[in-house]
């Protein structure tokens, strides 16, 4: 039996089958803005790609965000100022981690190809522009 709220006034019970599973998937940030009592109404399981992936992968996935940081400070100067979080819209460390686990090579160089064949389509122009004129190498 569950109880469905469908707005502050109408509760509906419901039977569910036996094997009916939720899965609610949330930020680490965010859970501690939720309530006890609905926390405390499911099992609890922590997934990240620390845990998926080795450790030469995550270490590789590091120095793939350490080097588009590069590329950023690179091409930065007094003048010219970048954010790399406006530069590299929807490239963090899980995003690139995101990219190694569906890989389907274990050649690291193979896969680095494969992030910057994502990714690079999702640098600004502004930055395009900026890396062909930097020291920066892939």
């Amino acid at each position: 039996m569950a109880r469905i709220a469908l707005s502050y006034s109408h509760d509906i019970k419901i039977n569910i089958h036996s094997n009916y599973r939720i899965i609610i998937l949330m930020d680490p940030e965010q859970i501690s803005k939720q309530d006890s009592p609905f926390l405390n109404s499911f099992e609890k399981h922590i997934l990240s790609y620390e845990r998926i992936l080795n450790k030469e992968k995550i270490s590789f996935s590091k120095k793939i965000l350490t080097n588009l940081k590069e590329l950023i400070t690179s091409i930065s100067n007094k003048e010219i100022k970048l954010n790399l979080s406006k530069q590299l819209l929807n490239c963090n460390e899980d995003e690139i981690n995101g990219i190694i686990y569906k890989s389907n090579s274990n050649n690291l160089e193979e896969i680095k190809l494969e992030i910057f064949k994502k990714i690079v389509p999702t640098f600004s122009q502004n930055l395009i522009i900026f890396t062909n004129n930097s020291l920066f190498a892939l």
